[in-house]
């Protein structure tokens, strides 16, 4: 069974592809799917191949802060910015809720229509589970030079 990769570049056309998300250490590659974990000691990267995509979800259910918990986590991180401990930085935090796990396509088509300038993306593999989102973040920007 292979993993699914499916994004959309803000502005840009649905990518879908099968394959498998692949460790590795080589980052000579000059194009590709790549994740890695939190710590950013795991690389993995995206082999495209023509096996039938399924998705996969972890049987895990991460830990999450109570609202208190999280405020206490703000100030720490508001204290960070502004002693400038901080270059650039995303706080956030896990909420459970329940999700009909059918419908995750659907929630990818639906965010990839609400939010044309963002990078909208749902990837699943038996390595991390199945991640479906929609980032504002400017991921490269180019200029023309005449």
């Amino acid at each position: 069974m292979a993993d699914l990769l499916k994004y959309r570049l803000p502005r840009g056309e649905i990518i879908s592809q099968s394959g498998k998300f692949e460790e590795t250490t080589d980052l000579r590659e000059d194009d590709g799917f790549f994740v890695t974990d939190f710590s950013g000691n795991k690389i993995i990267r995206f082999v495209e191949n023509e096996e039938l995509e399924e998705l996969y979800f972890s049987p895990i259910i991460p830990y999450g802060q109570t609202k208190e918990e999280y405020l206490v986590d703000a100030e720490l991180f508001l204290d960070g910015i502004k002693n400038q401990k901080l270059g650039k930085a995303v706080l956030s935090r896990v909420k459970t809720i329940f999700f009909d796990e059918k419908k995750s396509t659907t929630l990818f088509d639906e965010l990839e229509k609400s939010y044309p300038n963002a990078f909208v993306y749902l990837i699943s593999s038996k390595k991390f589970g199945t991640w479906v989102g929609a980032t504002p973040e400017v991921l490269l920007k180019s200029e023309l030079q005449n």
